[in-house]
């Protein structure tokens, strides 16, 4: 999926990013979920990251 030209709100790269995340928790490695939905694979490697951190 392709976002080149369009105005991405942060609620549709969060909306992204939550679902990318979902996919790597269901098998996908996280190069394939952030082409899957059009974010960055460092993206949804950062918000991974995040949540390992804050999940106590």
């Amino acid at each position: 999926m392709s976002t080149a030209g369009l105005d991405l709100t942060p609620e549709m790269v969060d909306l992204r990013r939550r679902r990318a995340v979902r996919l790597v928790q269901a098998g996908d490695t996280v190069a394939e979920a952030a082409a899957r939905v059009g974010v960055h694979r460092r993206t949804v490697e950062r918000y991974l990251a995040w949540m390992r951190r804050n999940s106590n």
